[in-house]
C-alpha cells in the first residue's frame, strides 16, 4: 500500500447542523495532504437547515468535498450511499457529534501494517465532559472491542473489505458497526487499534439520555442475536448481564472507600446494565431480524474476545 494512499471520509449527519460545523471544521484541518483525501457527508433527511450548511462547507473545503441528501433511512444506509461513492483505498468513518484530532487520519492510515489488516479503530475521548454522566456514564473502548469489531465513531476499512464482504445491514436499526466487524473478521482480516488516532465524543449528558439510548442499545443486541443464531443467544448474553452485575455489586464497598471515580464509574454500569439487559429482553419478546440469518458457528472469536466485546458494549 501506498505510504499515503487516497482517503475517503464518511460521514453520516442527522439534524446537528451547529455539531456538524466542529466535525467538518476537524476534518478540514488534518495534517494528511489535502490531495489525498476527500471528504463525503451524507445528509439523512435533515430538517434543521444541515443542507445550507454543506453548500456553504463545500465552497471553503481544502480537499475534495462531496455530499448527498437521502430520506430519513437510518446511519447504516447513509454511510453505505458514502461508501458507494468514495474513490479512496481507505474509507474513514467518523460521526457528526465528533471532533477529530488534527493528526487522526494520519494514525489510522499508520494502523494498517500488513495486509492481513482489513481494520483499524482509534482511540475515543469525552470532549470537555461537564456532568458525571459524560465523566462516568459511557467509554468506547476500543483496545478489547477491535478484536472482534469496531466503533464507526473512529475507525477506517479497506475498501476493498466492502466490495468483499458487502456493506452495513440497514435491517439493523443499530449496532450496525458491531455486525460488519463481525463479518469482516469472518473473512479471515484483522483488526487493529492505534491509540494515536484520536476523535472526541460529546458524550451523553443526562442521566434520561443515557438510559434511553443503553434500552435501544438492548433492543438491538436481540436483534444481532436472531441474526447471528448459532453463537449470539439469549442465554449467552443474560450470563454475561448476570456475571457482570454480581462482580460489579461485590466490587463497589472496595471501590466506595478507595476511589470516588471508580465508585462513580460503577455506579453508572450498573444503571447502563439494567437498562441494556431490559432493552434485550424487550428486543428479544416484540423484535424480528427480518434479514438472511447467519446460521454457522462463528469459531474464530473464542470466548474470552466475545465476552470482552460484550462486557465493554454493555457495560458503559
Amino acid at each position: 500500500m501506498n505510504n499515503t494512499p487516497q482517503v475517503s471520509v464518511v460521514l453520516a449527519t442527522y439534524n446537528r447542523k451547529e455539531l456538524l460545523k466542529e466535525c467538518l471544521e476537524s476534518l478540514f484541518n488534518q495534517t494528511y495532504p489535502k490531495d489525498r483525501y476527500e471528504i463525503i457527508v451524507v445528509n439523512d433527511g435533515s430538517t434543521d437547515g444541515t443542507e445550507e450548511v454543506l453548500k456553504e462547507y463545500a465552497k471553503k473545503a481544502p480537499c475534495i468535498f462531496k455530499w448527498f441528501s437521502q430520506e430519513n433511512k437510518g446511519v447504516a444506509a447513509a454511510m453505505n450511499l458514502g461508501i458507494k461513492n468514495a474513490e479512496g483505498e481507505i474509507v474513514c468513518f467518523t460521526a457528526d457529534d465528533c471532533i477529530a484530532d488534527e493528526k487522526w487520519i494520519e494514525n489510522l492510515v499508520k494502523g494498517f501494517t500488513d495486509e492481513k489488516v482489513g481494520g483499524v479503530g482509534g482511540e475515543i475521548v469525552a470532549y470537555n465532559p461537564k456532568t458525571l454522566v459524560e465523566k462516568y456514564g459511557v467509554s468506547f473502548d476500543q483496545r478489547n472491542v477491535s478484536k472482534v469489531s469496531l466503533i464507526t465513531g473512529n475507525c477506517a476499512y479497506k475498501k476493498k473489505v466492502f466490495e468483499e464482504v458487502g456493506l452495513f445491514d440497514t435491517k439493523l436499526k443499530g449496532l450496525e458497526d458491531i455486525d460488519f466487524g463481525i463479518r469482516v473478521k469472518m473473512k479471515g482480516y484483522e483488526l487493529n487499534f492505534t491509540p494515536d488516532a484520536i476523535v472526541f465524543h460529546r458524550h451523553y449528558n443526562t442521566l434520561r439520555s443515557l438510559i434511553k439510548r443503553k434500552y435501544k442499545e438492548g433492543i438491538q443486541f436481540a436483534c444481532l442475536s436472531k441474526k447471528y443464531t448459532k453463537h449470539f443467544n439469549p442465554q449467552y448474553y443474560t450470563s454475561i448481564f448476570l456475571l457482570r452485575a454480581l462482580r460489579t455489586l461485590i466490587l463497589l464497598p472496595l471501590r466506595m472507600s478507595k476511589s470516588k471515580s471508580a465508585f462513580l464509574r460503577d455506579i453508572f454500569s450498573i444503571i447502563v446494565l439494567v437498562s441494556t439487559f431490559l432493552g434485550f429482553l424487550r428486543g428479544m419478546l416484540v423484535e424480528e431480524y427480518p434479514g438472511n440469518k447467519i446460521t454457522e458457528k462463528i469459531d474464530f472469536l473464542g470466548d474470552e474476545s466475545l465476552i470482552a466485546m460484550i462486557k465493554r458494549k454493555i457495560t458503559f
